[in-house]
């Protein structure tokens, strides 16, 4: 007999399944955070027209809204924009949850290990900075 209740889907699908494919580069990006005076400094890992992995070691919660602003070219094209973590990886949960406890952590883990990061959606960029992007993406693909 077939289950009527729809599967959810695993945190692996999900990341499998990306509106855009990012890509693998290092970029300079900065944060600006209500609880320090000047942007924070962080990296880039990779990117995509919807989103980025930035490399931080602040503490952030999936759902919270960042001001973010990333050097496509030094000082030639920076880009704006609010960035939604949509995840954190591992050790950013190992540092405030003391352990793995399920499934999506260990994947992220596997995933991104090695960095302290979140992974983010970007949101209300303007038209010239998509274009930006947009036009980013398609150079380093």
């Amino acid at each position: 007999m077939l289950s009527s209740r729809p599967q959810k889907k695993s945190k692996t699908e999900t990341l499998d399944r990306r509106r855009y494919q990012r890509h693998e580069i290092e970029l300079n990006a900065y944060l600006k955070l209500s609880k320090y005076k000047e942007p924070r400094s962080v990296s880039i890992h990779n990117i995509s027209e919807g989103g980025a992995f930035v490399e931080t070691m602040e503490m952030f919660r999936p759902g919270d809204i960042l001001d973010l602003s990333i050097e496509l070219a030094p000082g030639l094209i920076t880009v704006h924009t609010k960035a939604k973590i949509i995840y954190c990886s591992s050790q950013t949960y190992l540092k405030s949850e003391s352990s793995i406890s399920d499934v999506s952590q260990m994947e992220t883990y596997v995933r991104r290990g090695h960095l302290t990061g979140c992974g983010v959606e970007f949101q209300n960029l303007s038209d010239k900075d998509r274009k930006f992007i947009h036009n980013f993406v398609e150079a380093i693909s």
